[in-house]
């Protein structure tokens, strides 16, 4: 069982500035500060092709110990980033994002699909919720989700986004 998570943030500030904050592990940790911790990941920007090692802990309850987030590919210019996470409770969370210019300043796409198995409603769930959050916390102007079973299966050898998205 998978789950598909679409959010879009609408920011103030352009594009590029929110790209640069996209890609940064110390963002991440920032804006979940309240919600997650994260213990491992270094404060510096990602690096396309590396795999990044972090124990997280979830509302100061749950631990997500062993947990690896493999950056595939950052396209700067195009202000785009694809990663694929996972350990052993998280089968597959593969996350897109891509930052577009708008009129009045930036718009953020996160784009991900999750297989936590049996636990995939709850994790999907929280997903959007710490998405969400994270947002709120960038002071985004309007923030939008829609979660979702998703229709297709999960295979490391299939796009993790079709045209059609």
């Amino acid at each position: 069982m998978t789950a598909d998570l679409l959010v879009t943030a609408h920011y103030a500030d352009d594009a590029d500035t929110m790209f640069e904050r996209a890609s940064s592990f110390a963002d991440l940790v920032e804006m979940t500060r309240g919600i997650s911790t994260y213990k491992g990941l270094p404060a510096l920007p990602m690096v396309a092709g590396r795999t990044y090692k972090t124990d997280i802990k979830v509302l100061g309850l749950f631990r997500c110990d062993g947990y690896e987030i493999k950056i595939q590919n950052i396209d700067r210019e195009g202000r785009r980033l694809q990663s694929s996470e996972s350990n052993e409770k998280i089968k597959s969370w593969r996350h897109s994002v891509e930052v577009r210019p708008c009129e009045n300043g930036s718009i953020w796409t996160d784009r991900i699909v999750i297989d936590a198995g049996v636990l995939t409603p709850l994790v999907a769930r929280y997903a959007q919720f710490m998405y969400r959050y994270r947002h709120r916390h960038r002071k985004a102007t309007s923030i939008q989700s829609v979660l979702k079973r998703s229709c297709r299966t999960l295979d490391a050898k299939l796009p993790m986004f079709f045209p059609a998205d």
